[in-house]
């Protein structure tokens, strides 16, 4: 194609892509998922934007660099492994200029809202234009709400300092020095609602050995809430012995409304020394809902919490408080 179709760009890679066909020559950002999440960005900026945008894209680079380690999240097969770049090309092309013009305006908006491949929303796959500047007011134009965490990352440290922290807001940290879920304070504290953790070892009391457990006053004995779901819903928990594992599933007649994962509502944003925190409201899809945790043949059901009981927002703001996070 000419010139005039074409436009072509430049990227800075800031944290490795989890690829799963880390062993072809050719594996790389795909294109394949570049372009549904371009569009589906493409759609809700300009609302005229309708159906299969026509352009095509191509993506090359001058080395790749695979980990020569196992991932070190065990629970994805040995195929997936970290992948970094040099000289990575993002090239689009199109007979419709409209939709040219519009990328060329959009796409570094669109980086520096994006990440890519495995664990995406843990921070990996975060790529951005080469020399990408006014990064916070660009943040600020696609979220009403953007957080930073107080503390800067580097190379070595980015994913053991985001996984820590998501631990640390959502679950609480046993070991390495216990400290307790913030998320469980802000439910104690500002709702009077205890969590389904309280609720497993009632039911399940082989489980509730080791520390003795944190209560908050509470109004309402028998007032829990699956809350740990508004920040991540895994198919299986763990609790002490690794052996240990308490299933949990949703409660549904209409199969096809079945929830059996949930991603974190919050994309981390790993950008230079910066980790930007971009929440949404995905979570509110799984409000209200019921599920069953199971463990030996015995079971309970327990609600998600009401959208008057629990706004992401309020929760952020109050981790902000604790010192972990500022608001941009």
């Amino acid at each position: 194609m000419a010139g005039n179709f074409k436009i072509e760009f430049t990227l800075k890679q800031h944290t490795p892509l989890i690829h799963f066909q880390h062993d072809q020559a050719g594996a790389t950002l795909r294109a394949t998922e570049l372009k549904p999440k371009l569009d589906k960005f493409l759609k809700k900026q300009i609302p005229t934007f309708k159906g299969d945008l026509d352009y095509k894209i191509k993506i090359t680079f001058e080395n790749k660099n695979p980990s020569t380690n196992p991932n070190r999240f065990l629970y994805f097969s040995q195929e997936h492994r970290m992948i970094t770049f040099t000289g990575l090309k993002v090239i689009i092309t199109s007979f419709d200029l409209e939709i040219l013009k519009k990328i060329k305006e959009l796409f570094g908006d669109f980086l520096l809202i994006t990440n890519f491949g495995t664990r995406s929303s843990k921070g990996y796959g975060s790529f951005s234009l080469d020399n990408q500047n006014n990064i916070d007011a660009i943040l600020k134009k696609h979220y009403s709400n953007v957080y930073k965490l107080s503390f800067s990352v580097n190379n070595d440290n980015w994913e053991s300092k985001i996984d820590n922290f998501h631990k640390r807001i959502k679950a609480g940290i046993n070991f390495g020095g216990y400290q307790k879920s913030l998320l469980f304070k802000y439910m104690c504290n500002s709702k009077n609602i205890r969590w389904e953790k309280r609720k497993i070892k009632q039911q399940f009391p082989i489980l509730a050995v080791g520390r003795s457990p944190i209560d908050c006053e509470i109004i309402d004995e028998n007032k829990f809430r699956y809350i740990r779901a508004m920040l991540g819903l895994a198919e299986i928990n763990e609790y002490n012995r690794g052996n240990d594992q308490v299933k949990i599933k949703h409660q549904t007649a209409d199969k096809k409304q079945k929830i059996e994962r949930f991603q974190t509502p919050i994309l981390y944003k790993v950008i230079n020394q910066s980790v930007y925190l971009l929440p949404d409201d995905s979570y509110k899809t799984i409000m209200e809902k019921t599920f069953e945790f199971s463990y030996n043949g015995k079971a309970f059901d327990i609600d998600t919490p009401s959208q008057t009981e629990f706004d992401l927002i309020a929760f952020l703001n109050f981790v902000e408080t604790n010192g972990l996070i500022r608001r941009v």
